[in-house]
């Protein structure tokens, strides 16, 4: 039969229980260690002894010669076509192994498993060849853009901008993670590019030591490759340059990612801002002046006066905007491997209230007349 010929690997982000129901059966329970998703099936005991030995290697012919094992050829096509069909396990080729080392994958093998069960109706290792082809930039190169440029590149980008124009400062060593004592004085953007070629040496990094202004050409900045561009930039106010570029983006197709953990919103989650799948940057706009008509900033007075404010701009701990980059760099992978399943969330913005302890979420609406969106 065909199904002898098939090489399936149980997945390694699986977990496998058997559950005794008598002496001629039993239930073999399935779990998705990321996902956390589970179901159950009642087998032969033989079974169990054959998907153990289902490690991508063999064929399941060459498993049941190889073993001694006798069962029945139609009930372990059923069995296999379960496992495939709710992504416990995956059908591999003679490549698979081959494609692995030939591209050092082997780094991300931990990622992959992932993907395995993020995108069930692909490989892991082929939703990580999709992410290896995206190009991104990043305007903005703060704790924030920093961070999320190194989660993407640690996770296998390797066609990266950087668009800043500002200088690392001894400041900088709270919250910067690419941040060295030899690199005070030198641009972000470059100071940033050597932190990434470290992590991964043919990473492609092109650098723009440049501030994104109202006249900005953004045909200088933004090569048409590009898939995705993330506003990290807190100079001038970050509503604004999103509005030049979501705009610009908009009519080009390529994603906007609005960073959060800025100023007063140290904890945020940011939102995307995609044609054909989200509201646009005007709509975005309307919907947070709406929603925070009401919010006024609270100023802390001083120990010294009580009367006077403390000065010197926004404050946070690394993990702010850790928290901020780490959400942000994980819906961004979403997008560029097209998990639908994340796609579906993207119109919200969530904060972290840090006074409070608590989540909340505005949620991002297609405003009524929008000239933008009327174009979707």
């Amino acid at each position: 039969m065909k199904i002898l010929s098939k090489i399936i690997k149980i997945k390694d982000s699986v977990d496998v229980y058997q559950i005794p129901i008598d002496e001629h059966s039993e239930k073999l329970q399935f779990y998705k260690i990321n996902t956390r998703e589970r179901s159950s099936i009642r087998v032969a005991k033989e079974f169990s002894l054959i998907l153990s030995k289902l490690d991508g290697k063999l064929s399941l012919g060459e498993v049941l010669a190889h073993y001694g094992f006798t069962t029945d050829e139609a009930e372990l096509s059923e069995i296999v076509d379960y496992l495939l069909e709710h992504g416990y396990a995956i059908s591999i080729d003679s490549n698979f192994s081959k494609a692995i080392s030939t591209n050092n994958m082997e780094r991300y093998i931990r990622q992959i498993n992932y993907f395995d069960d993020l995108v069930v109706t692909r490989s892991g290792v082929d939703s990580q060849y999709i992410l290896a082809e995206k190009a991104v930039v990043v305007i903005g190169c703060g704790a924030v853009g920093g961070a999320i440029a190194t989660h993407l590149v640690r996770a296998g980008v390797t066609d990266v901008t950087l668009v800043d124009y500002k200088k690392v400062r001894l400041s900088d060593a709270q919250r910067h993670l690419y941040y060295r004592a030899d690199e005070v004085g030198n641009l972000k953007v470059e100071a940033l590019a050597r932190y990434l070629r470290r992590i991964n040496s043919v990473c492609n990094v092109r650098t723009v030591s440049e501030k994104l202004i109202p006249n900005s050409d953004l045909d200088e900045l933004i090569e048409a490759k590009s898939d995705v561009v993330i506003n990290s930039a807190d100079e001038p106010y970050i509503g604004h340059t999103t509005l030049k570029l979501g705009r610009y983006l908009w009519a080009r197709n390529i994603a906007l990612y609005v960073a959060g953990g800025f100023d007063a919103h140290a904890m945020s989650t940011g939102e995307f801002i995609i044609n054909g799948l989200t509201p646009c940057a005007d709509c975005c706009s309307n919907t947070f002046r709406v929603a925070l008509k009401d919010w006024t900033p609270t100023y802390v007075p001083s120990y010294q006066k009580k009367t006077d404010l403390l000065i010197g701009g926004a404050g946070g701990l690394a993990s702010q905007a850790l928290f901020s980059a780490s959400i942000g760099a994980k819906n961004i992978i979403s997008y560029l491997i097209d998990d639908k399943t994340a796609l579906e969330n993207f119109e919200k913005r969530g904060e972290y209230l840090i006074d409070q302890g608590k989540m909340t979420w505005i949620d991002l609406t297609t405003q009524e007349g929008c000239d933008v969106c009327s174009i979707r």
